[in-house]
């Protein structure tokens, strides 16, 4: 086990470097071998993260002893006493993990899965951008992801991120890649059955249905005012999974003073730079998008604006950036391909700094939970 956690250790570190150095110069890689790196890296990653012994705090703690519940009580208590019995997915990957006398594997499993996406959309824009003046933008993508997904709560929180990786997939399939077929609804659907909170996405989808609808998209960002209401409403559901959005959207606005202010103040500074730009891409009407290009771009502002219409809410705010780390993917194309030299410059130093700066930060607070707590 030791030999493996330093083979894998080394190898992230390598892959770190490789993309740092693609900052600097054109590293020629084609999308085959791009995407086993990525792939390696992601079981690498998955592997050290699910060797992490979660300290009393965190969620995945709670969940061990889900499982461990499981693990004793069968497939009866899974059905029918289960923390997550009304979210049917996550329940069944709890069984699975069950039957296996390693937690650990729900690490390995849902940040494997996760990774895979990331991987499958960072190389399916290779074939589409893979240009010499957008080779930086996967080196951007790449660094923006840890800085936005949250090193510790894509570990300790495995729900959120898990669930909002799979309906990014499907806006990414809808939108910007205009697929057809049930594959891109279930991905909207299912998600929701991980964690409630990707019902978000869905609201976000539907206002981009229509024109008219886009232009009542502002209205979202006061949508925290009457955040009590709609939990009241949500948990007044029959139907399981609203109930437990209901519950989970009062619970996080009585807990949200926990949250450190200054990551808030950054990620909101952030988030607004990235609206600004798309708005600013929106009004350059010489440019060709296509029309799923179009249609993401202003999925993205109104995602936006649900997101900090949630401030009131900061923990929403903060959960709604792991959407964001898979959604920025093909956006950052977008936006380098459309910028002025000058411009473009600027936003890459923005987001630099801000992922340097994120990681670090994220970084401390994984090596302070660990120690403090062995």
């Amino acid at each position: 086990m030791l030999v493996l956690n330093i083979i894998f250790t080394l190898y992230i570190f390598i892959i770190v470097l490789i993309h740092q150095i693609g900052f600097l110069i054109n590293i020629k890689v084609n999308k085959k071998q791009y995407m086993f790196i990525l792939i390696y890296f992601g079981i690498a990653y998955a592997f050290l993260a699910s060797q992490i012994k979660p300290p009393p705090l965190w969620d995945l703690f709670h969940h061990y002893n889900e499982i461990d519940r499981m693990r004793s009580g069968g497939i009866n208590y899974a059905l029918t006493q289960g923390r997550y019995k009304e979210l049917f997915i996550i329940n069944f990957i709890y069984y699975v993990v069950s039957l296996f006398d390693y937690n650990n594997l729900l690490v390995f499993i849902t940040i494997l899965i996760e990774y895979m996406i990331f991987t499958y959309i960072t190389c399916d824009l290779k074939e589409k951008f893979d240009r010499e003046r957008n080779t930086i933008a996967f080196s951007i993508n790449f660094f923006l992801f840890f800085a936005l997904v949250n090193i510790v709560l894509s570990i300790s929180g495995i729900r959120n991120v898990f669930a909002f990786s799979i309906a990014s997939l499907a806006v990414y399939m809808d939108l910007f890649k205009q697929r057809k077929g049930i594959l891109k609804f279930l991905l909207y659907i299912l998600p929701i059955f991980i964690h409630p909170s990707t019902i978000i996405v869905l609201i976000a989808r539907i206002f981009v249905l229509t024109p008219k609808m886009y232009k009542l998209a502002p209205l979202l960002i006061i949508w925290g005012m009457f955040a009590n209401y709609i939990s009241k409403l949500l948990e007044s559901s029959s139907i399981g999974a609203l109930k437990t959005a209901g519950y989970l959207l009062k619970l996080y606005g009585e807990i949200s003073y926990i949250t450190d202010n200054r990551v808030v103040i950054v990620n909101v500074i952030f988030v607004s730079i990235i609206m600004i730009t798309c708005f600013y891409i929106l009004k350059k009407k010489h440019l060709n998008y296509t029309n799923g290009q179009l249609r993401y771009i202003t999925f993205i502002i109104i995602y936006l604006f649900v997101a900090l219409g949630s401030l009131q809410n900061v923990l929403i705010f903060n959960r709604m950036l792991y959407g964001l780390a898979f959604l920025i993917l093909p956006l950052i194309h977008i936006i380098l391909q459309s910028l002025s030299t000058k411009i473009r410059t600027l936003f890459v130093i923005i987001c630099i700094v801000f992922s340097t700066g994120m990681i670090m930060y994220q970084g401390l607070e994984l090596f302070y939970a660990i120690t403090y707590y062995n």
